[in-house]
């Protein structure tokens, strides 16, 4: 579990006003059993607390936290960080309900959880949720030692290998395999536009089908889409399949009038945007908390003086296991 050096494709998913890494799952903001686990943890903190939350993504937490603070009028003081470069701003700007809690958070990114610009024993309680998987464990546990007060408390959502998230994750990644290595369907499709440079007009397109480089290709991507569509149909959830099949359609519509060049360079931006999903969701798969993860975490804790961590099963409102919950 090490601290990821290349974060492009956290900035580029927070860059789109995601609240929280769950984007797929909730609306909005975090619901149901998720929300009201950390609305618990609010609820029991004093008035005028000071909270951290680590790996804020865009502020899903956080925003929690502002709306207790204010619905409980418990003037809380909350700083929010991340190593990504957010941008919680745009988040509001998706989500108005977000907007009169936006001023109650300090946020911080582009900042390692590693290096904390806080004050030794400053906080009253550090969150977070599916974020310190992410670090590197050892120093991330030895820092937030320094900044949380002797009587502070920790809790955190940590990503479970046997949780529905994982399930869904490991699902993901197989469509992904899919997209781009069973089928090559961003390949095809970009051979194709070559094969058909700038023609437009009904008598340019006719004639491609007498050229047989250009139908082959035709053929082949047809066939790719065809393998696609049909995996979709296999599935409860095709959404990473279904958003490469919309860029196909949108670049090959009748009503495309761009040219060649275009294209080429919006299946391209496409196919980026796809590969930073999948980028996304590999670092997800690999930062889950195994067995053997939670001894040594408990060992850590015990090295930097910290109550001995209580982990426990996070099952949401429909029984589905979504994380460990972690109690420090």
């Amino acid at each position: 579990m090490k601290q990821q050096q290349d974060n492009s494709q956290w900035d580029n998913y927070w860059s789109q006003g995601n609240i929280h890494s769950l984007s797929t799952a909730f609306s909005g903001n975090y619901a149901g059993a998720i929300a009201e686990f950390w609305k618990q943890r609010f609820a029991s903190l004093p008035n005028k607390s000071v909270i951290l939350d680590v790996g804020t993504g865009n502020g899903g937490i956080a925003f929690l936290a502002a709306e207790a603070s204010l619905n409980e009028n418990k003037q809380f003081k909350i700083y929010a960080m991340d190593l990504a470069d957010i941008n919680p701003a745009k988040a509001a700007e998706l989500h108005p309900e977000l907007t009169p809690l936006l001023n109650q958070i300090e946020f911080l990114g582009k900042t390692s959880v590693t290096e904390l610009p806080y004050s030794d024993s400053q906080f009253d309680f550090i969150m977070g949720q599916y974020s310190i998987e992410y670090t590197p464990i050892e120093k991330t546990l030895s820092e937030l030692r320094r900044i949380l007060k002797p009587t502070g408390k920790m809790a955190f959502a940590v990503h479970h290998q046997e949780s529905v998230v994982m399930a869904t994750t490991k699902d993901e990644l197989i469509q992904a395999e899919i997209l781009f290595e069973q089928t090559k369907l961003f390949i095809r499709a970009k051979s194709l536009v070559k094969s058909m440079g700038d023609s437009t007009s009904k008598n340019q397109k006719a004639n491609l089908r007498k050229n047989p480089v250009a139908e082959k290709k035709r053929n082949a991507l047809n066939k790719a889409f065809a393998e696609v569509s049909a995996e979709v149909e296999k599935r409860a959830d095709g959404n990473f399949l279904l958003t490469a099949i919309d860029y196909i359609k949108q670049a090959f519509a009748p009503a495309n009038t761009q040219s060649m060049k275009q294209k080429l360079e919006y299946l391209t931006h496409s196919q980026q945007i796809i590969k930073a999903n999948q980028k996304r969701l590999e670092d997800l798969f690999h930062a889950c908390f195994t067995d053997e993860d939670i001894k040594e975490f408990v060992k850590l804790c015990e090295k930097y003086q910290l109550s001995k961590p209580e982990f426990s099963s996070f099952i949401n409102e429909d029984g589905h296991l979504l994380a460990w919950k972690l109690l420090i």
